[in-house]
């Protein structure tokens, strides 16, 4: 196995990896994603809804949806593990 460095940033890295499995650069994919912050919408409380679409359908679109945000965007959210208190439920009405 070769594996060749093309760039590499304090946020990213691009490299070229000849002759692996492709279970083991899926392994490589897995642990990288674990590590990155990510954000999405969890829970949606739907008021009113005059569309076609029924509402887990819409609510399920909703968190599919990718949100992009900085480290600073992300401070003071609970992170996976962490305990969630009322303080830092936000309820969000469309």
């Amino acid at each position: 196995m070769e594996i060749e460095v093309k760039s590499q940033t304090d946020d990213e890295i691009v490299f070229i990896v000849r002759d692996a499995e492709v279970p083991f650069i899926n392994a490589i994919r897995r642990c990288a994603m674990v590590n990155v912050p990510k954000i999405a919408i969890e829970d949606v409380n739907i008021m009113r809804n005059d569309s076609a679409m029924f509402n887990e359908v819409l609510a399920h679109r909703l968190g599919l949806t990718p949100l992009v945000s900085n480290m600073d965007a992300i401070e003071g959210l609970p992170l996976p593990g962490e305990m969630i208190t009322r303080k830092t439920i936000v309820s969000c009405f469309l």
